[in-house]
C-alpha cells in the first residue's frame, strides 16, 4: 500500500508542485489550504506523513503541530518554510517535532530524500486519530 501524505500550504501552486511531485513516487498525494483543513481531515484518517508549511495565515504550522501534539497524533512532519531569517520558527518546529525543515526554495532531490527518510523512521504507525496515536 502506498504512502498517504498530506500537503498543507496557503499557496495552491505549491501544493499542486508538490502532490504531483509525490504522486511521482508512487505516493497518494491529498491537499489542504489551511491549517485548519489539515486538522479536519487528519480527523477522519491519519497520514502517514505530513509535508506542512509553517507560515501561513489563520492557523500557521507551528499552531498545527502543537494542535496535533495536543490530540494525542504522532504523525512525522516534513515542516516547510518561506519565510527567510525565521530561526525562532525552524527551532520551535523542531522541538515540536518537525523531522525536517526545508527552507523555500528547495529542489526537488532535497524534498523527495526528506520524504522518505521520514516515512522509512515512522515505520507503521497507526492510522486511527480515535486512538491518540
Amino acid at each position: 500500500m502506498s504512502a498517504s501524505i498530506l500537503v498543507v500550504d496557503d499557496e495552491t501552486s505549491v501544493r499542486e508542485v508538490l502532490c504531483r511531485q509525490l504522486q511521482a513516487q508512487g505516493w497518494v498525494a491529498r491537499q489542504a489550504d489551511t491549517g485548519r483543513t489539515a486538522l479536519q481531515s487528519m480527523e477522519g484518517e491519519l497520514p502517514d506523513l505530513l509535508l506542512l508549511d509553517l507560515a501561513m495565515p489563520e492557523m500557521d504550522g507551528i499552531e498545527v503541530m502543537r494542535e496535533m501534539r495536543r490530540r494525542g497524533w504522532s504523525v512525522p512532519v516534513v515542516a516547510i518554510s518561506g519565510v527567510a531569517g525565521s530561526d525562532l520558527m525552524l527551532r520551535t518546529a523542531r522541538l515540536l517535532g518537525a523531522r525536517t525543515v526545508l527552507e523555500k526554495p528547495f529542489d526537488t532531490a532535497r524534498l523527495l530524500a526528506a520524504v522518505r527518510e521520514a516515512l522509512a523512521a515512522a515505520g507503521g504507525l497507526p492510522r486511527d486519530p480515535a486512538a491518540g496515536q
